[in-house]
């Protein structure tokens, strides 16, 4: 089996036409890799020009740039709340800078279970200060809590509610558990 072969004018290399990209039917002088460099470089030195023609194409083909953000978030379900998260704190003036390896300290700190009640169904971030009570979105606040425990919460103050939930003693010492994480942030 034979392939057909073409010199690219940039890196003057001859390749397959599998390394080359079409337009309009044609093959491109330039093999992908060299056109990916131009591209990259062109970019960089007119970066209000790439702007313009990235809008201008994203305007071209909004449906396409809806389903594609429409997918990437319904494969990426944690970061979008994460990102959602940190604007909404941001919009209410409040500290934000949590990241997806912050949650995976958490996370395994509390291994993979409910700070407050021990459970070990979907684990959700919740804020161990209310964003009502000014508690920001950062490392300092988020605790991994269950769906339940989530809800119940509410904007509470966190140790009347584990001592209403839990009686006294095991409210205080959940308490102390978790304000012991929370002061080594």
């Amino acid at each position: 089996m034979s392939s057909i072969t073409k010199a690219c004018t940039k890196c003057k290399n001859e390749k397959d036409i599998s390394f080359f990209g079409m337009d309009r039917g044609r093959i491109k002088s330039k093999c992908k890799q060299c056109a990916s460099a131009y591209s990259g470089e062109w970019g960089k030195r007119n970066p209000e020009r790439k702007r313009a023609t990235n809008k201008a194409s994203a305007e071209r083909n909004i449906e396409n740039v809806r389903e594609a953000r429409r997918k990437w978030r319904i494969k990426n379900l944690q970061k979008t709340a994460s990102l959602q998260q940190a604007r909404n704190s941001r919009k209410k003036g409040l500290q934000s800078g949590f990241s997806s390896s912050d949650w995976e300290d958490i996370l395994s700190y509390f291994c993979g279970k409910c700070a407050y009640c021990g459970g070990g169904e979907k684990m959700t971030q919740d804020h161990f200060v209310s964003v009502l009570n000014g508690g920001g979105y950062i490392k300092g606040n988020i605790v991994p809590a269950c769906g339940v425990c989530n809800s119940s919460k509410g904007s509470k103050d966190v140790f009347l509610w584990l001592c209403n939930r839990n009686g006294q003693d095991t409210g205080t010492e959940i308490y102390n558990k978790i304000r012991c994480y929370i002061d080594k942030c």
